[in-house]
């Protein structure tokens, strides 16, 4: 049973003739007998009375016809809404706590600047949580630094963005040489947590030269590892980016290692099935002007 055939059962009910309707229907008339016969079949009743060649709608009739009319009339309503209105369109952003703390307010400035009529609503929470909410439809599109193996998501590469250890002087003076990655290793490094992907890059290049850390303090926030810094209670390794007050206000300083870069990837992320919106394209666009870099899928 599909809309046709309601919209054939409806005007044979109108013009109360098979004849007429396929006339008014630009069909023939064995096409409309048709139609009203699967009607019948599905849902197994009558519909008309045929009697001296003319037909009379049954109580079955009378009661598809109410029917009738309420789903033809919101099909109606429904394309006269969609076409022809602007409806509210919205668009839900996630992100995790690194890329909240340092491009995400931006990106959100700059889009709704340029997108006044869209509804923007933004989550911040770890990158396994942005995910699940990805699976889930919950979002639309997420900024993480941290992609994960996953099969079911589109990612595009939007940044590198450096990471500098820094610390104040009241944890330690201006060093007169430049470190290395071994006695930095010796001090009390307040580092992000297990599993960000903040912490994962550091990890990796302690790790490519043999060397294993244990940090004094671990946080989910930059903030709070900021705090800590600011304070003298040891060496952060954060976004160059996220420093650049602390280090124009020289609140802290940059710590100078030779021959070590630690170079973090900030990627965009949509669900594979996820239909690319104008929306998302427009948030797309934003990243774009902050980081002054295109966004290349993969």
């Amino acid at each position: 049973m599909t809309l046709k055939h309601l919209r054939i059962f409806w005007t044979v009910c109108k013009y109360q003739s098979i004849t007429v309707a396929a006339e008014h229907l630009n069909m023939l008339q064995p096409a409309v007998s048709v139609s009203i016969r699967e009607l019948e079949a599905f849902y197994n009743v009558k519909l008309f009375e045929r009697m001296n060649r003319r037909i009379y709608m049954t109580d079955s009739g009378a009661a598809l016809l109410k029917y009738a009319n309420r789903i033809l009339a919101d099909f109606e309503e429904s394309v006269d809404v969609l076409r022809n209105t602007k409806m509210p369109v919205s668009l839900r952003v996630g992100a995790n706590t690194t890329v909240s703390a340092s491009i995400l307010p931006d990106v959100l400035k700059v889009y709704a600047k340029k997108n006044p009529n869209i509804h923007l609503t933004s989550m911040v929470d770890d990158t396994a949580a942005i995910e699940t909410q990805l699976l889930k439809n919950e979002l639309d599109l997420a900024m993480i630094d941290n992609i994960s193996a996953s099969p079911h998501f589109v990612s595009r590469s939007i940044m590198q963005d450096e990471m500098i250890a820094v610390c104040s002087r009241r944890y330690m003076p201006v060093p007169e040489e430049p470190f290395s990655l071994k006695k930095l290793s010796r001090e009390k490094l307040l580092l992000r947590e297990k599993g960000s992907g903040t912490r994962e890059c550091i990890d990796t290049v302690f790790a490519s030269r043999g060397i294993s850390i244990s940090p004094t303090m671990e946080s989910v926030s930059a903030h709070v590892l900021l705090a800590a810094a600011r304070n003298g209670l040891g060496i952060t390794i954060l976004s160059r980016q996220f420093l650049e007050k602390d280090l124009k206000n020289k609140t802290l300083y940059e710590i100078p290692l030779p021959n070590v870069t630690f170079m973090r990837s900030y990627y965009l992320i949509y669900h594979k099935n996820k239909h690319v919106t104008d929306a998302m394209e427009q948030f797309f666009s934003a990243v774009e002007q902050i980081t002054d870099t295109p966004a290349e899928s993969d």
